[in-house]
């Protein structure tokens, strides 16, 4: 996924799939609509907004104006947000290490709606029975709220499939969730500012309340541009949301087509990979097949990589990601991170360029052999077909036992960050990205790393050359 960054040259492709999504509009003019989506309409000459329908565009329910709207479908949107991007679905009798990641499982997480005013909380989570939120409505008294969207990542139900890993994946994807929504938010002209913090909400995991198991990830968006007045007298369930709505002239159109775009993702194509590691290995993709798995780089197709660039784009790519670094450790001066680039080179060596200064170092033959083993016995996948990985790690040891999880949560969110905006950088000279989270990381950390970090790799691919191995969601 790409986040975090403006849209100088939209990829046509972004357009026209946010195009597409752009046509499903519904208008909701009355409360009683809401028990007729599956019947959309649209009235240009309605008096009410626009309301997003299709569940990927659910990001953009934001969208809505002065006129009055339905909680319901407030709630309703948001849970599809997290559906859309958090779609948690283990696969049953598969081994730990590859039921993580997927194309399509994530990790578990709650969405809430707070309504906050003089300091106090309202929160409110969505019920899909009765379509509705479920909360302290008789705390609620008239007049006007503040907007909080809050992402709970849910540390209990993920700390069993992947132990010690839980925390690690738990605060990375939270953090992720929370630029992804802000910044389409911010490309459809709302002010949104973002907050990561730790909880105990679930209550701690161990005697001392200081175990990683104890650090619930919490990523909040507060939308500082629109409010809530609340009325009781209306039905309960009715409020007024006063937001600004982008006119969408035709530049407009095309501007929030490509973020949305960018964002969401169909499902990927109906390309025929069996199970195992020997599954597609030589077959070729045709040119339409090698674009739907480009397109559906959001449900995260695993094993799908390009050759071996050469030393100019090689060259290109460290500037890239070395400025995108130092532009990171600007914002977030507090924190020790740390990111490379291990670049396979012929010959069957490996160099390791730090990307704080881009020094250049010779990777161990030991460790690059315990690199290719992770990737062969694993994933099936030949290191010399892969340009570039980026590895990025934070020490966490610091934070263990400190009183607070937050700084922990935040520097974690920070790693996502930094992972994603040097792949959005990497992506205008025709790089693309597969993440790989946890396993796939300490695989490599395994290989060189000490412990006391965590680790976000990612995969730089081109968009050439595509060579199915196989995807996890078929293992």
């Amino acid at each position: 996924m790409k986040i975090h960054s403006p849209i100088t040259s939209p990829d046509p492709d972004d357009q026209e799939r946010g195009e597409d999504l752009l046509k499903d509009l519904i208008v909701i003019s009355s409360y009683d609509q809401i028990s007729a989506l599956d019947a959309p309409v649209f009235d240009p000459s309605a008096t009410v907004k626009l309301v997003p329908y299709k569940e990927e565009l659910a990001v953009g329910l934001l969208l809505g104006g002065d006129e009055r709207m339905a909680l319901g479908i407030f709630a309703e949107a948001l849970r599809q947000v997290m559906q859309c991007f958090s779609r948690f679905e283990p696969m049953n009798q598969t081994p730990i290490h590859r039921s993580y990641p997927s194309p399509r499982s994530l990790f578990p997480a709650t969405a809430q709606i707070v309504f906050v005013r003089d300091g106090v909380d309202h929160p409110f989570t969505y019920e899909p029975e009765h379509h509705a939120l479920c909360g302290g409505f008789e705390t609620l008294t008239e007049g006007e709220y503040d907007l909080r969207l809050d992402i709970v990542g849910d540390l209990q139900r993920i700390s069993p499939l992947y132990g010690d890993l839980g925390p690690t994946l738990c605060a990375l994807e939270t953090g992720h969730l929370l630029e992804q929504l802000r910044d389409t938010l911010g490309a459809l002209g709302h002010t949104v500012r973002s907050e990561l913090s730790g909880s105990d909400w679930f209550g701690p995991h161990s005697q001392n309340g200081n175990s990683l198991e104890s650090i619930f990830p919490i990523a909040s968006l507060i939308l500082e541009d629109g409010r809530f007045n609340w009325s009781p007298e209306e039905s309960g369930r009715l409020a007024k949301l006063r937001v600004p709505v982008p006119q969408l002239n035709k530049a407009d159109r095309g501007r929030v087509a490509t973020a949305i775009g960018r964002l969401v993702c169909p499902p990927a194509p109906a390309v025929s990979l069996k199970p195992g590691r020997s599954a597609g290995l030589g077959a070729t993709l045709s040119a339409s097949e090698a674009q739907g798995f480009q397109r559906s780089s959001g449900h995260f197709p695993f094993g799908i990589f390009g050759a071996p660039t050469g030393s100019e784009e090689r060259d290109a790519l460290i500037d890239q990601c070395h400025q995108a670094f130092q532009d990171l450790c600007s914002e977030w001066p507090d924190h020790q991170i740390s990111a490379h680039l291990l670049m396979p080179q012929p010959g069957d060596q490996v160099r390791k360029i730090n990307l704080r200064d881009k020094q250049s170092y010779a990777f161990p033959e030991a460790n690059q052999q315990k690199l290719a083993d992770a990737f062969g016995t694993s994933f099936n996948i030949d290191l010399n077909t892969i340009p570039a990985i980026l590895l990025f790690s934070a020490r966490f040891a610091d934070f263990v036992n400190a009183k607070s999880s937050w700084p922990y949560i935040q520097t974690l969110g920070a790693a996502g960050t930094v992972a994603q905006r040097i792949c959005v950088n990497a992506s205008s000279l025709g790089f693309f990205a597969r993440p790989f989270k946890g396993v796939m990381a300490k695989k490599i950390e395994n290989g060189f790393a000490m412990d006391g970090q965590v680790f976000y790799s990612v995969i730089l691919g081109k968009r050439r050359a595509w060579q199915p191995y196989y995807s996890f969601e078929q293992i």
